[in-house]
């Protein structure tokens, strides 16, 4: 086998072989791989927690012409009204389904009523009831 000897011999001391190109940096994707990920994430959240509308809870009265029935309003609804947050909502719609009436009338009559809902106060209600309508 002298052939395969001087085969390796030949290929261990060529001078004139040109060393094999480095591989191209794979750092440079590194930090998108990172950041956008991150930035979607963002991004929906950001979408999904931000209602579409809201109003100023400054607004000492309804320039906006939203009206709202309490009787039949959903919580996305409910959530639009100044100081109404996730859970004060939630508390309405089940005190009026708990206490709706056998022939299905309305619960709330006016916006004093809902001071019977657990949070919601005389503060509260002079805040809401310029939004606020009863059928």
């Amino acid at each position: 086998m002298p052939t395969i000897d001087r085969f390796k011999n030949q290929m261990n001391h060529d001078t004139n072989a040109k060393p094999a190109p480095a591989p191209p940096p794979k750092t440079l994707f590194a930090p998108y791989a990172i950041v956008l990920p991150l930035a979607c994430i963002w991004l929906i959240n950001a979408t999904i927690n931000t209602p579409i509308a809201t109003l100023d809870p400054t607004q000492q009265h309804n320039s906006t012409g939203l009206r709202l029935d309490p009787n039949i309003a959903t919580w996305t609804d409910l959530t639009l009204l100044p100081r109404i947050g996730n859970i004060t909502a939630e508390r309405i719609i089940a005190f009026r389904e708990e206490n709706r009436t056998s022939g299905g009338g309305p619960v709330f009559h006016s916006a004093q009523d809902l001071e019977r809902v657990h949070g919601i106060g005389p503060v509260t209600v002079s805040k809401i009831e310029g939004f606020l309508t009863f059928d």
